[in-house]
Parts: structure tokens; C-alpha cells; sequence
């Protein structure tokens, strides 16, 4: 991962949430501002094995597909007390041309995941694709959708 603060103009191509979305609600998680330093650093891939470009701007979390642009997830965070910062919902795209998954469970904890794995450099445990997703989605699941990551491993007991 390079060791820059990722911003919209940190990647050539970003495209817009596409009409079909849909908003789905979040536990309530809620980030130290030393955590909340590394949200906002986001995360610039360095390799075509690094799905996600993600970046921070005006209380939102952007999760970009880094080979196309495709804007999967858009997350909300607030502020919260001195310095600390909730999760306060994301809108996940559902347009089957760009994400197929219309599984608001998996979104929920894939999210998560990529908060934790990408930006918090915690272990967390990699959600089991739906029980929808055909079989061939099921094989490709994690190198297609989550690529690498450079996080530790997780253990059951871990979560941030």
C-alpha cells in the first residue's frame, strides 16, 4: 500500500453510484480518532491484486472497484464525542451489470471486513459469500472480490 492519503484525484477513473442502489443500515460501531486517522487515510492499492480503492471525503468512506472505477459502496460516518466517529449507514449498488450481489447481510459484513482489513489493519473474519451467489461466484469469491489485502490473519475472538 503506498504510504499516501488517498483522494478522488488518487485514481484515473471513478464512476458515480449508479441509480440502483439501495441503503442498508449498520451496526453501531464507533471509531477512536486515532482509528478515525486511519479511515481517512484510505487506501491507494499498489498492485492488480488489491480490489478496492477507497478514499475519504465530506463524512463519507468510498469503496471503488480499482481495476474499473466502480463505485460499490458508499459509507456514512459521524462525529461522536471528542474526536470519536460512528458508522451511520451505506448505500451499496445494485446494478446487476456492476455488482451482483443483492444480499444486504453479506454488503453489511463484506464492509466491515474492508474497514478492518484495508484501513484498520485489524484481523477480521472474511464473510462467507450468499448462499445466492452461483458456484462459480462462490470459487472466484476471494480473489475477485477481495484480492489481497496485507491484513493478519483473523481469529474468531478479534473484532475492532
Amino acid at each position: 500500500m503506498r504510504d499516501e492519503i488517498a483522494t478522488r484525484d488518487s485514481w484515473s477513473v471513478l464512476k458515480p453510484m449508479p441509480q440502483k442502489c439501495t441503503f442498508i443500515e449498520l451496526p453501531q460501531y464507533y471509531f477512536t480518532a486515532e482509528d478515525f486517522e486511519h479511515l481517512s487515510r484510505g487506501f491507494v492499492p499498489d498492485d492488480d491484486w488489491e480490489r478496492w480503492f477507497i478514499y475519504y471525503e465530506d463524512q463519507h468512506l468510498y469503496f471503488h472497484r480499482s481495476w474499473g472505477g466502480a463505485l460499490d459502496f458508499d459509507v456514512k460516518l459521524v462525529p461522536f464525542g471528542d474526536g470519536c466517529w460512528a458508522l451511520a449507514g451505506m448505500v451499496a449498488c445494485r446494478e446487476p451489470e456492476q455488482y451482483r450481489n443483492e444480499d444486504d447481510d453479506y454488503d453489511r459484513e463484506f464492509v466491515l471486513y474492508l474497514i478492518a482489513a484495508l484501513l484498520l489493519k485489524v484481523p477480521w473474519p472474511v464473510p462467507e459469500p450468499p448462499e445466492s451467489m452461483s458456484f462459480l461466484g462462490k470459487v472466484m469469491h476471494n480473489a475477485v472480490a477481495i484480492g489481497t489485502t496485507g491484513a493478519p490473519p483473523s481469529s474468531d475472538d478479534d473484532s475492532p
